[in-house]
């Protein structure tokens, strides 16, 4: 099968490119004819593409709307040409047969109190992708991101289908964490005792709740020895410091620092899932998240993580982390990880597989 994806900016640092990245892989090592076109590709060495075809789109960038508009046109001249059996849009066409939204930007507005604004581009492509017959059939990450979209969208949901993110089981191990902590301990010239608490921000610190996040912590800092990783762009940083705060550069092996804490934390006021908490699970390690994250649907409190049910409650994020702190983790690791092995990118791979084909018998 000749299989096309298409996202403006494959730069793995997001939740649909490591899908697009981690599915194209899979596809091509079957035999299947892949190609991927973005207007942003990681820098070489970074990503291996093997036979997946590259395409570079060129864009316009003088305006949110513009971008949408010209990588649209450019990316749909260049599958028109390739003439694929499926094309697969990951939020940023408005012709495929698949079509991926990663984001409820709607939900988001809501959760925030209308404080996230949409973008001028994200409500042109939203609105033409969602009701004008632009794909035939939609994914969507989570049951979360599904009902989301009904309520916010106004859509139908018998034409949205849910296929979870996977998880390299391999890559993110339980095995890798004595050396995680002790290399991280001795790059910061910290202690390997205590217990470590870890965030990842890949962008909006207002969606991610960073601000609560770090309330919470300091106020559990005052009286308990723990310690904060915060994983995510130095520009997210503010202005403040902490001595118990300690934040991390993005890296493309993040399997060595989720592998080395003890929770993971994502007390967001909405995710439409939440990658990080899945490879955290992968890694034996339980995670702290708000019950309106998809990722949530993956946690049975207080037996492989807990669930935040009101991420703006200060008071019960700081009893989760001191629960966290007071409570044996052997069991919740176990089966934190036992949770994460029935999500591999092999079953994700697998599902998409059998939605094209269903497409194009």
């Amino acid at each position: 099968m000749k299989i096309a994806y298409a996202l403006r900016n494959f730069t793995l640092l997001s939740g649909a490119s490591r899908t697009v990245a981690a599915v194209a892989q899979r596809l091509s090592r079957w035999g299947h004819e892949v190609s991927l076109s973005a207007h942003r590709f990681p820098p070489l060495g970074v990503w291996q593409p093997g036979a997946i075809r590259l395409h570079r789109i060129p864009m316009l960038s003088f305006s949110s709307w513009l971008r949408a508009a010209s990588f649209n046109y450019f990316a749909g001249r260049s599958l028109c040409r390739l003439r694929p059996d499926i094309r697969h849009g990951h939020g940023d066409l408005l012709g495929q047969d698949v079509l991926t939204l990663h984001n409820c930007d709607a939900a988001l507005a809501y959760h925030t109190n209308g404080l996230h604004k949409i973008s001028a581009g994200t409500r042109y492509l939203r609105k033409r992708q969602l009701h004008g017959n632009s794909f035939r059939i939609l994914t969507v990450p989570s049951q979360r991101m599904r009902k989301d979209l009904v309520e916010f969208e106004r859509i139908g949901e018998e034409g949205i289908r849910v296929i979870y993110p996977g998880v390299d089981l391999e890559r993110f191990h339980p095995d890798l964490r004595a050396a995680g902590r002790k290399n991280l301990a001795r790059e910061l010239g910290i202690a390997e005792a205590g217990v470590w608490f870890l965030s990842v921000l890949s962008g909006d610190p207002l969606k991610r709740n960073l601000s609560g996040l770090l309330e919470a912590f300091q106020a559990l800092s005052a009286s308990r020895p723990a310690l904060l990783f915060i994983l995510g762009p130095r520009k997210l940083r503010p202005r403040f410091s902490h001595p118990r705060i300690l934040w991390l550069p993005p890296t493309p092996a993040p399997e060595q620092v989720l592998a080395a804490c003890d929770a993971y934390l994502l007390c967001a006021h909405y995710e439409e899932f939440g990658m990080p908490v899945l490879e955290a699970m992968a890694c034996g390690v339980p995670a702290v998240v708000s019950r309106s994250s998809g990722a949530a649907e993956l946690v049975e409190s207080g037996k492989n993580g807990w669930i935040l049910e009101n991420p703006r409650s200060r008071e019960e994020l700081l009893h989760r982390m001191e629960g966290v702190i007071q409570q044996d983790l052997s069991e919740l690791r176990r089966n934190a990880r036992k949770t994460a092995e029935n999500f591999s990118w092999d079953r994700t791979a697998r599902q998409f597989l059998s939605l094209y084909q269903e497409l194009s018998p």
